[in-house]
């Protein structure tokens, strides 16, 4: 696997990132002010770019939207940053190409194994502090 732990952050609150999200509706124009999803708790676009472990997943069509990483929603774009969030769109059409591939895959067990694959890939940690013993 290729984790690694990082004390740096990637990027800082406010600052414009690159989501992977689900189109949800005709409307939704790449942003998140006419989502479907639009004020729930655990939205779609938290969901949209996964493989479940019955290999069923998302069927919207994906998209790349600039996203400002709020205080709200930081450590969300932590937790998913370099598989749904990235600094660059170039980095995010590299990984929706590598996700699309896997949506393909036809046997749900292989999708589910090629998915957590290359999720362990791209995962990152963060560490905010060291443990002293």
């Amino acid at each position: 696997m290729n984790k690694y732990v990082s004390s740096e952050i990637p990027c800082n609150v406010g600052q414009t990132v690159y989501k992977i999200c689900p189109k949800c509706n005709p409307y939704h124009s790449g942003n998140c002010e006419n989502c479907a999803w639009r004020g729930c708790f655990m939205t779609g676009c938290d969901i949209g770019i996964r493989v479940y472990s019955d290999g069923s997943h998302c069927e919207h069509p994906l998209q790349i939207i600039p996203y400002r990483a709020t205080p709200h929603r930081f450590m969300t774009v932590l937790l998913w940053w370099n598989i749904m969030y990235f600094a660059t769109e170039e980095e995010a059409q590299t990984a929706l190409a590598e996700y699309e591939s896997i949506r393909k895959i036809s046997d749900r067990k292989e999708r589910y194994k090629a998915y957590k694959k290359w999720e362990s890939h791209r995962e990152t940690k963060y560490t905010f502090w060291e443990d002293k013993e």
